[in-house]
């Protein structure tokens, strides 16, 4: 298949696969199950790779991106307004396409692939916010404690 740009729609089961030529062209289609879903970048020859921004994107970003692949995820916001009719996986990939090409022309920003870190790559500035958080934390709940329990003293009389 001679795909520079593949647009998926991401599932918990059954994934949705639109690829499309140079001139923006639906190419293929495909509908693949988890099991097949990796080896099918496997197969393929490095190109840009679109998906929309969700919770599982950002894993199978890193993953795709480790074979060459160009990964870009766009936020679910932008992508809706280029559905058509009803609201199906192979309408979600075709609007992925559509969002991508109109990305190109315009100065819109996709989220980054690279924004997909994992947690023990955050810079040192998130890792210093959470343990100030936590610290916060330890030291108030004791002062909620004695709260609730002087309110259950007073309470029982």
């Amino acid at each position: 298949m001679n795909a520079t740009i593949v647009a998926v729609d991401l599932a918990k089961s059954i994934f949705e696969i639109a690829a499309a030529d140079a001139d923006w062209r639906i190419a293929q289609r495909s509908r693949l199950p988890r099991s097949k879903f990796f080896g099918f970048f496997m197969q393929l020859e490095p190109c840009q790779v679109v998906m929309e921004a969700c919770g599982s994107a950002h894993y199978w970003a890193r993953r795709i991106s480790a074979l060459g692949h160009t990964v870009r995820l766009l936020p679910a916001h932008y992508v809706k307004a280029y559905v058509r009719r009803n609201k199906t996986d192979r309408a979600d990939a075709a609007a992925l396409l559509e969002a991508a090409r109109q990305d190109c022309r315009c100065s819109a920003d996709p989220v980054p692939a690279s924004a997909a870190q994992p947690m023990d790559e955050h810079p040192a500035a998130v890792r210093k916010h959470v343990a100030r958080h936590l610290a916060r934390i330890r030291l108030c709940n004791p002062a909620r404690r004695e709260c609730r329990q002087g309110s259950d003293r007073y309470s029982a009389r």
